[in-house]
């Protein structure tokens, strides 16, 4: 059962004590009804429900272990931005990005390629993760799904002896027992909450791509390519990896041969005659060494 949260107005009892002239008198009802008095802190309730991380430094890890943690509270990081694949990882979880637990190989990989924001963070140990995506009709696509946990997590942990039994461990993996077994302490997190519309673009985006690509001279960042004849040639990159984060110091404008180079991005489609022309544009514009 989780915690029962109550909005309650008392303007009618307020104005009643402001007659009569008696004191106000401050009362926190932030109550855990599971334990009677403890105030609930708002952080728990958040990462019950993820927390969509906003920088690398928010996140500390143990020392000793290498788990992931927040004020004491245990976390486990998934990537909730699934894109392209989303039906497929909703149909089965098992296809989807590994969900993190310590500061494994991979997170590390993750933060020298500059993605790191696309991890979610959350307490949640129903082992059921929100995912979002657009299919093959641009549509935005939510729901929850069953990731499993990442092995090279469960190498660095040495999880349950798993250096020994590797595939027993990982297909016996359970999140409330992962939980149970370590009880780390740490510090400071990110803000933004999981759920946001992150695998679709911003209300605003032809406007700002636009502005963005003609403040670069329609040319690509990667290979200087001059677009301004072709200006659908010239795609805006999200170097995060999260659409919706459209400040300028996250996008680069990127021919569409540079950007179908980008990390995540080997699905996306550039025909034969677009990457021949640009080809062609930049051995006349003496690009090609």
């Amino acid at each position: 059962m989780g915690a029962m949260r109550l909005n309650v107005g008392f303007g009618t009892l307020e104005e009643a004590v402001r007659r009569m002239g008696a004191a106000s008198v401050r009362v926190d009802l932030n109550i855990d009804v599971r334990r009677g008095i403890d105030p609930v802190d708002p952080i728990d309730i958040d990462l019950r429900e993820g927390i969509e991380l906003g920088d690398l430094s928010d996140i500390k890890s143990d020392p000793e272990l290498g788990l992931l943690t927040y004020r004491g509270r245990q976390i486990v990081l998934h990537i909730q931005d699934h894109q392209w694949r989303i039906r497929q990882v909703l149909e089965d979880g098992a296809t989807g990005n590994k969900v993190h637990v310590a500061d494994c190989q991979t997170l590390q990989a993750m933060q020298l390629r500059g993605r790191y924001e696309r991890y979610v963070a959350t307490t949640d140990v129903s082992g059921d993760f929100h995912v979002t995506g657009q299919d093959a009709y641009g549509r935005h696509v939510e729901g929850k799904t069953r990731l499993k946990v990442c092995k090279n997590c469960l190498q660095m942990l040495n999880y349950r002896n798993y250096a020994k039994n590797k595939e027993r461990v990982f297909h016996a993996f359970n999140w409330n027992e992962f939980f149970d077994t370590y009880r780390p302490h740490f510090a400071r997190m990110p803000t933004r909450r999981a759920g946001v519309f992150d695998g679709a673009y911003a209300a605003d985006w032809e406007l700002v791509s636009g502005r963005y690509k003609e403040a670069h001279g329609f040319t690509c960042e990667s290979c200087r390519v001059d677009l301004r004849e072709h200006p659908r040639l010239l795609h805006v990159h999200h170097l995060d990896g999260v659409k919706t984060n459209n400040d300028w110091s996250n996008l680069r404008a990127l021919c569409a041969v540079c950007h179908r180079d980008q990390p995540g991005h080997e699905h996306m489609h550039v025909s034969f005659q677009d990457a021949d022309l640009i080809a062609d544009l930049r051995w006349r514009q003496k690009l090609l060494r």
